[in-house]
């Protein structure tokens, strides 16, 4: 499923061009866009994780909380060296003042450190101002941009 932890290394970099030789990037799966939960493991665990808050409190929302569980647990197994590391989420596209504003990265971080009191997060990076999901468009901002 999303058990194996991966590197981009040199084979697979040239797909993800923002990321320069220098840089470390893990990941557990390959999410394919526009292709529905059905396409894969990992694309069923994104797109609950990515379900609006505004679906709180409706019955499919327990999905978006299976989704955060998961990835915790993920973590988890393959950072067992918590304390070496910290974590630093990337803040979503809401600010927190929105109210689709969603914390679903620190959640994932506050579960992860629940099961590993190690676990160094820092959440100091603020979106000053909404704007529209990447998921949501197909004109993507490039990282100068964002």
């Amino acid at each position: 499923m999303y058990e194996r932890l991966s590197l981009i290394d040199a084979l697979t970099r040239p797909h993800h061009y923002h990321l320069s030789d220098t840089d470390t990037c893990y990941y557990f799966g390959d999410y394919t866009a526009r292709k529905g939960h059905t396409k894969s493991h990992t694309n069923d665990l994104i797109i609950n994780f990515k379900k609006s808050v505004d679906r709180q409190g409706k019955p499919e929302y327990k999905y978006k909380l299976a989704a955060i569980q998961k990835i915790a647990s993920n973590l988890n197994q393959h950072f067992i060296a918590a304390n070496q590391v910290t974590f630093i989420p990337i803040p979503p596209s809401k600010s927190r003042e929105d109210s689709l504003y969603d914390n679903r990265i620190v959640k994932v971080l506050d579960q992860f450190r629940a099961l590993n009191s190690d676990v160094d997060y820092r959440d100091f990076i603020i979106q000053s101002e909404s704007t529209e999901a990447s998921h949501n468009t197909d004109s993507r901002l490039s990282p100068e941009e964002l």
